[in-house]
């Protein structure tokens, strides 16, 4: 056999070897894609939601999945939510410093509406929610803090003057019991519902999430609102009007001073 070409060939395949190792590490930080919701319904008993002042916010949990083309939030978690739950955790306590819950990405897919069903919130009707995607895409574990089946994350929406306003506040509760903290691994995504609304104003949205001493804030959407549910009820004080300002994870309600 000619030399040079056997030279050839092993130069060959030595170089067909190294792209192949490109292409593995490449993949540690895969690019990741919004799936398709199996869930995904136009179910007439369910509803939009139409609220005319701030309204309390219980975005619920979908679910954390791995990351696929398709889930199904109808179904169990895709991994094994309760067994990867930190053991002992105390909210009241909790310090981030070993297990961080920095670090997350926060993708919306507002063109999507879910319709989901809630004992717990009284809605044995249903109403429309739009899922957001809590991402891991880091090699090390994070942690994701909620209560009972809810996340803390409230909706804030673009004013008339363009400038961003809360539409929403944290939900009031009562004990604290049900606080839990969720090990989520690399490439693995938790699945957050946020209630879509109707009414007389098209604007801009986004999402304020808090996670433990982190709020993450996500990308602008169009989406629609009453103009009303930026302000506070008609019977709310004062008083109650700075007291609750914590609940809005540093955002700023219109009727409160700079």
């Amino acid at each position: 056999m000619n030399y040079t070409k056997i030279i050839f060939i092993l130069i060959t395949v030595f170089q067909l070897g190294c792209n192949n190792s490109n292409k593995q590490a490449r993949k540690i930080y895969p690019n990741f894609e919004i799936p398709y919701i199996m869930q995904t319904t136009n179910d007439d008993s369910s509803k939009f939601e139409s609220v005319h002042s701030f309204s309390y916010a219980y975005p619920p949990l979908g679910g954390k999945f791995k990351f696929m083309d398709t889930i199904d939030l109808k179904g169990r978690m895709d991994t094994a939510f309760y067994k990867n739950e930190l053991p002992n955790f105390n909210f009241f306590s909790y310090k981030s410093d070993s297990l961080p819950t920095d670090g997350f990405e926060l993708v919306i897919d507002y063109n999507v509406t879910v319709s989901k069903s809630d004992k717990y919130m009284n809605l044995e009707k249903g109403k429309y929610f739009y899922p957001a995607f809590i991402i891991n895409q880091t090699p090390s574990a994070k942690v994701l803090i909620g209560k009972d089946r809810r996340l803390f994350a409230i909706q804030e929406a673009k004013d008339s003057n363009g400038i961003w306003r809360p539409i929403e506040q944290e939900g009031p509760y009562f004990c604290g019991d049900g606080f839990w903290a969720e090990m989520v691994y690399h490439n693995e995504y938790v699945v957050m519902l946020l209630p879509k609304y109707k009414g007389n104003f098209k604007t801009k949205l986004r999402i304020r999430l808090k996670n433990n001493a982190t709020i993450y804030v996500s990308k602008p959407f169009d989406g629609m609102i009453n103009y009303e549910q930026l302000y506070f009820d008609k019977t709310t004080n004062e008083y109650w009007k700075k007291v609750m300002q914590e609940s809005f994870y540093g955002a700023h309600p219109i009727q409160l001073p700079n």
